[in-house]
């Protein structure tokens, strides 16, 4: 991170630096639901083992709890003057 980076360049550096990890893992993961969901079909009770608005509503929870739980901190951080931090260092 580069002292004297404005706020909105450095947060917009920690969401993608923690968005494209989860995003891997959400397209591994996904993957993985869909291929033991086949094994699976006989425990889930009213669903199909490829219900797409389930998947769709887990992804989009996924994502929405990751981007406010690095979103928050990173604003945070980016208010904190850089004078301050490298006195502290």
């Amino acid at each position: 991170m580069a002292v004297g980076a404005d706020g909105a360049n450095m947060v917009r550096w920690v969401l993608k630096g923690e968005l494209v990890p989860v995003a891997l893992g959400v397209v591994l993961g996904v993957g993985g639901a869909l291929a033991t969901s086949r094994f699976l079909a006989g425990l889930l009770y009213g669903l199909a083992p490829d219900d797409l608005p389930t998947y769709g509503a887990v992804v989009a929870t996924m994502i929405a709890v990751v981007g406010v739980a690095c979103y928050v901190p990173a604003r945070r951080a980016a208010r904190v003057p850089a004078a301050e931090v490298l006195r502290t260092e």
